[in-house]
């Protein structure tokens, strides 16, 4: 670790909205209305998911300022989101696989892995037929719809950071209006 990365409140701050998160989800999965912030006008996970992207984005808009090659910036953030998205997607349909006893529905967990390995030009795919179908909200992994996000602000950040400052100014004023109310 290095003394730059000890010198910042980042880890904190994120780990503040993720627990945010989990606690305002859980209502949600329980059927309950997620606590509402009435200063951000938003629910608290809602609030804590914008938290994470505005810090995501400072941090990748840093790691791509340190990296000059750009395809080596790529490659890092691939397989930075690959290997852990596949990973998790099998765990989860193999743990679901495994107590729901759904092997009845194999191929819904086979095409529930394979879908969202390829979630960044098909969409995400949220339920596995025979899973948590009894929950108010039955999908297996809600936080999946970030990572097509964060793929697309990978990308948004590469064009800011190619422009000329007074352009990448300009263009960071329109993002942050743009997805302001996501």
């Amino acid at each position: 670790m290095t003394a730059s990365h000890r010198e910042n409140s980042f880890d904190f701050i994120r780990f503040a909205a993720a627990i945010s998160v989990v606690i305002s989800h859980h209502f949600a999965l329980a059927g309950y209305p997620e606590p509402y912030v009435p200063l951000v006008q938003d629910t608290l996970g809602g609030a804590a998911v914008c938290v994470f992207f505005v810090i995501s984005g400072f941090l990748i808009h840093q790691s791509l300022g340190r990296q000059l090659d750009w395809s080596l910036f790529l490659a890092a953030r691939i397989l930075r989101i690959l290997p852990n998205l596949i990973f998790a997607l099998i765990t989860t349909s193999a743990a679901f696989l495994i107590i729901y006893r759904n092997f009845s529905n194999l191929q819904d967990h086979i095409a529930y892995v394979v879908h969202n390995a390829q979630m960044f030009y098909l969409g995400v795919k949220y339920q596995i037929k025979g899973v948590l179908m009894e929950r108010p909200v039955p999908g297996v992994n809600g936080s999946l719809w970030t990572l097509p996000y964060e793929v697309w602000m990978y990308t948004i950040l590469f064009f800011i950071f190619i422009f000329r400052e007074s352009i990448r100014i300009l263009i960071s004023v329109v993002l942050i209006v743009a997805f302001w109310n996501l």
